[in-house]
């Protein structure tokens, strides 16, 4: 506990928003007094209710990863909270795999969290590379959850698929691209493509000078 503060202030120092999992509520005590913006859920309490309505009273927005649920687990969950008058949740699409096989990724959940719940959604992605969380932001998750380490081969549960710093820079850069990619949904033609238009698309021409 001893780390928060200098792991905190060191995060702010580069732009970054640092986040925890909450378990418990004096986990909730401890780390607000580091100003935390919002509760990380994990997946092995998306069925906690009782932690849940422990946690309400500090009114801060639910980060809820939904690993290992049922979507019927999800949609008693959401409920709950509605019933209790919170609706500040964002869901992560997870699969509690470590790493998952791209087979068991199904990154269409992303799409069924957003028609079932009217939610934004995110993604907690556990794969060693970035390609399934490049993926999840085509299909309009708003939040990528990784794990980073400075060595994937450090002894410990997690190290081996997590993204190695310049990994994780790539990984940023390369979500920034596709949120720019992807654009917005009305046709517009662009000022290059526009130009373009003009120099490729068939025209008439004359094969004689005519005058004006």
């Amino acid at each position: 506990r001893e780390w928060f503060g200098e792991m905190f202030e060191y995060a702010r120092s580069k732009s970054l928003i640092p986040l925890c999992a909450i378990h418990r509520p004096e986990d909730a005590e401890f780390l607000l007094q580091y100003s935390l913006p919002i509760f990380k859920i994990a997946s092995i309490d998306l069925h906690y209710h009782h932690l849940f309505k422990q946690l309400l009273p500090f009114e801060k927005p639910f980060l809820i990863s939904t690993g290992m649920s049922y979507l019927s687990e999800i949609a008693e969950t959401i409920r709950m909270l509605e019933s209790e008058g919170c609706d500040e949740v964002i869901l992560l699409h997870c699969v509690s795999c470590y790493p998952p096989r791209p087979e068991d990724t199904n990154l269409r959940n992303i799409t069924t969290f957003q028609k079932a719940f009217e939610l934004p959604v995110g993604y907690s992605d556990h794969s060693p590379e970035n390609i399934s969380a490049i993926a999840a932001v085509a299909l309009g998750a708003m939040v990528i959850e990784k794990h980073i380490t400075l060595d994937k081969k450090t002894h410990g549960p997690d190290h081996a698929f997590a993204l190695e710093p310049k990994g994780m820079v790539n990984l940023a850069k390369s979500v920034r691209e596709v949120e720019a990619s992807l654009g917005h949904t009305k046709r517009i033609l662009s000022k290059s493509e526009l130009d373009a238009r003009k120099m490729i698309r068939r025209s008439l021409v004359t094969k004689v000078s005519i005058s004006k």
